[in-house]
């Protein structure tokens, strides 16, 4: 069973055009692109954990229609202890240029409890100085 929550970001070169967007799985409204560009969507996604041999793993990726100026991302893998949400394990980081996509796996030694993968990142859009924050969060999934 993959679990894949996503929230989307659109921009033109000119402008960031956000809608009316609220939680985790909420997408932007595109809007009308400016300066007869169209716009560039970027989407981010956290898939449930899974097994992999003695590790527990978390993938996360953002996928943008179009190259942007930057993406970062930051993939972990949570666990619920005392009825909130931890980072465990080694998170998978990184920072890229000139790209339209970028992906990592966080992990983590098994063990028993509840799990869940966040994907955060942030996308610098051509033409814009100011990075922009994006997340997503997996359902959860027992081990």
């Amino acid at each position: 069973m993959k679990v894949s929550r996503s929230l989307a970001i659109t921009a033109t070169t000119a402008a960031l055009l956000l809608g009316p967007a609220v939680g985790a799985n909420a997408a932007s409204d595109p809007g009308v692109a400016t300066g007869g560009k169209a716009p560039v969507t970027c989407t981010i996604s956290a898939q449930a954990p899974y097994l992999s041999g003695s590790l527990i793993k978390g993938y996360g990726q953002t996928l943008c229609g179009a190259d942007v100026a930057g993406l970062q991302i930051k993939v972990f893998v949570q666990k619920k202890m005392s009825g909130r949400w931890v980072n465990v394990g080694v998170p998978a980081r990184g920072t890229y240029y000139d790209v339209y996509k970028v992906w990592g796996t966080g992990q983590v030694s098994f063990s028993h409890g509840i799990f869940r993968t966040k994907a955060t990142g942030k996308v610098l859009f051509y033409g814009e100085s100011t990075w922009r924050p994006i997340q997503a969060v997996s359902g959860p999934r027992s081990a």
